[in-house]
């Protein structure tokens, strides 16, 4: 882990710790609290600070996400709302057990509203807005089906979350009044500071990030309910951003402005890996798979497209946010591999990154390049004309294997990218040690593809995925 790394991790972790510290210290009661009392306010600060802190990370500020990967923001930012969900709970419990059940003051009626509000907040988020185990349990999968028949969708699940900063203002009111802490005007000031740093991260998420306009070159429909987008930046200093992109990054995108005939293209950000390799003139394609309500509107939507040509206030637009990620051979290379034989390992749509790898290659780089593509039918291989014309290009070392598991008409390999087809496929580059494995596709297929590659000897820090999933 590096110094940078290091650093941002401490400075998270003792975040809370900071107020906890600066009551003892401005409070002059603080020191003759009985001891349950003193860790049910060391609970409730450390909930509330780490609450805030969230917003830090829902801003997905670049010095943060150049260090860990939007990915690892993510799951760090679902865990530690979890944590300080549990901190909110004990310190209502140990109020309780300190004091009894509490009064009518407003102070304390605010908090346990705020605490309410996040669990919440809290559920829906894991149901509606994340991916984790608890998402394949059966029960909880119903519950999300059923929250979708009944009109929760992917956008309407976001702009709900987005009222935890109003939750968090709560928090704040609570924190500041009640007696522990009201009559002491310095106190006041430093807790007010988790919030004060929310709400700023907040409005940078919401109005201050700097996004980049792209124009609509084409869409097209490619394969099996895949739209693939070519976009060019309308300005040079949009095509800065992206020129020095690097291969396997994304960004999140959305149509600018609403365009007639895009019934139910919303406003909201979307993540889309970017499947073009880097251009100097930073043009973009995006290949993105109908998978839920944006992306058909997106997928229903190309019939309406009015051309590159149309007029201004006919022609779509991209809003463009990023390249953001990790998952590319120049940052996540393993020691001892970074000009080694590559194996790239997709599952369906998850393709997208390594077009983008595969065809930023140079003809002479000399890397021997395996893909092997699973999917399920041949409709299914959205982008493989690219990687036809790639590998026939002179000096290309790139070799493509499609697995299909349910086409009967198909006459390459069938069947699943498990242990019998790395074993087979990719033999020479199993014997390599210097070979890496790059894994992007659906959960249970990545579980499956690592303890493949782990059964046949390759160790674990050869393999490279990205956790991500939205």
């Amino acid at each position: 882990m590096t110094a940078k790394r290091i650093a941002l991790v401490l400075a998270y972790l003792l975040f809370p710790a900071v107020f906890s510290l600066a009551f003892r210290l401005l409070s002059e009661d603080a020191a003759f609290y009985p001891p349950l009392y003193s860790m049910a306010i060391g609970a409730g600060i450390s909930s509330y600070a780490l609450f805030c802190l969230q917003f830090v990370l829902a801003a997905r500020p670049r010095f943060v996400e150049r260090a860990f990967g939007l990915d690892s923001i993510f799951r760090i930012h679902i865990a530690m709302a979890l944590a300080a969900t549990a901190l909110a709970i004990v310190h209502r419990q140990l109020f309780i057990a300190a004091r009894g059940e509490g009064s009518d003051y407003w102070a304390y009626v605010l908090g346990r509203l705020a605490l309410l509000a996040y669990l919440a907040a809290g559920v829906a988020a894991l149901l509606f807005l994340a991916k984790t185990p608890l998402s394949r349990l059966k029960p909880v999968a119903a519950l999300v089906a059923f929250g979708r028949k009944a009109g929760v969708s992917y956008g309407r699940s976001k702009a709900m979350h987005n009222v935890t900063l109003l939750v968090s203002a709560l928090a704040c009111a609570h924190a500041l009044n009640v007696p522990a802490v009201a009559f002491y005007p310095a106190l006041r000031a430093v807790m007010a500071a988790p919030f004060a740093l929310a709400l700023g991260f907040w409005l940078y998420h919401k109005a201050g990030r700097p996004t980049r306009s792209y124009a609509i070159r084409s869409m097209t429909r490619l394969g099996s309910l895949v739209t693939r987008i070519e976009a060019a930046p309308k300005r040079p200093r949009d095509a800065s951003a992206f020129a020095a992109r690097k291969a396997g990054q994304f960004a999140f995108v959305r149509l600018r402005p609403p365009a007639p005939g895009a019934a139910g293209l919303t406003r909201e950000f979307h993540p889309f890996t970017i499947s073009s390799p880097p251009k100097a003139d930073g043009s973009l394609a995006f290949s993105v798979k109908a998978a839920g309500d944006w992306t058909m509107a997106l997928y229903d939507a190309i019939g309406a497209f009015p051309g590159a040509e149309a007029p201004a206030e006919r022609a779509w637009g991209l809003e463009v946010d990023g390249p953001y990620g990790r998952f590319s051979l120049e940052d996540r290379a393993p020691r001892g591999c970074e000009s080694g034989p590559l194996v790239f390992i997709a599952g369906g749509i998850g393709i997208t990154p390594f077009l983008s790898m595969a065809g930023s290659l140079g003809r002479d780089s000399g890397r021997r390049v395996l893909i092997l593509w699973g999917a399920r039918t041949r409709d299914d291989l959205a982008g493989l004309d690219e990687l036809i014309a790639l590998s026939g290009r002179g000096g290309s070392g790139i070799r493509t294997v499609p697995i299909l598991s349910n086409d009967p008409l198909w006459e390459g390999r069938k069947g699943f990218v498990d242990r019998a087809a790395l074993a087979d496929l990719a033999a020479a580059e199993l014997a390599d040690p210097s070979s890496s494995y790059w894994i992007c596709g659906p959960e249970p297929m990545r579980i499956l593809v690592v303890r493949a590659l782990r059964a046949l000897g390759v160790p674990r820090r050869r393999i490279r995925y990205e956790n991500f999933s939205l």
